[in-house]
């Protein structure tokens, strides 16, 4: 086992590997869409066709921001929506394929990000470097889905006297039952460099999390 000194600077190297790498790759990889419209745009990629009260949930966001990000999202091509078959109160929302190859030309841009400011890098370094942590990530993942699974348990084992909640609205009940249209296969990103797999979509996701 690690020392608690050893652990106390793993921290440490972990915020500032975050705050850095933030800071390199948060510029937009286009002037179609600011950073925190491109990660609402790859949180909406992962997640397919949804409704934008599942996707505020995902985004942590209001309603209300969400809704005028997708509407800037729209206006600029970059989404798609359709009335929900299932409820013509609601409708879905989905990236368009300029969103898609919006979101491609971001990833491939950030990768090469990196690899100009890892020039004196070895590829061995480099994968050293990923293994390593890949390796910390699957194990603090691991552990926090043993918490969170660890508090469910609890709650399920507690009596709940509250007052029942009565419903959701269509637009805020996350509603997984829409797969996408079939025949419409999103295209696969295909990154040019091991890295970008830590600089695509990921790195988007984190700038959205820290309120970037």
């Amino acid at each position: 086992m690690i020392t608690a000194r050893t652990a106390a600077d793993l921290l440490e190297e972990a915020r500032g590997l975050h705050r850095s790498t933030r800071a390199l790759l948060r510029r937009p990889a286009s002037d179609r869409a600011g950073a925190a419209a491109e990660a609402v745009l790859a949180l909406l990629a992962e997640a397919g066709e949804v409704r934008p009260g599942a996707l505020a949930c995902r985004v942590g966001a209001s309603p209300s921001v969400l809704s005028r990000q997708l509407a800037d999202l729209e206006e600029a091509g970059l989404v798609e929506r359709r009335a929900d078959p299932d409820d013509g109160r609601a409708h879905l929302v989905r990236t368009s394929p300029d969103g898609d190859a919006l979101l491609a030309a971001t990833a491939s841009a950030r990768a090469e990000r990196l690899r100009g400011v890892l020039d004196a890098w070895s590829e061995h370094d480099a994968r050293a470097a990923l293994a390593s942590l890949a390796r910390l990530r699957h194990d603090l993942e691991t552990a926090a889905g043993d918490t969170r699974s660890g508090a469910s348990a609890a709650a399920r084992a507690t009596p709940d006297h509250r007052t029942p909640d009565h419903g959701t609205s269509s637009d805020e009940a996350p509603d997984h039952r829409h797969p996408p249209e079939p025949g419409r296969r999103r295209p696969a990103v295909h990154h040019p460099d091991p890295t970008t797999a830590a600089t695509g979509h990921r790195a988007v996701r984190a700038d959205q999390e820290v309120g970037a």
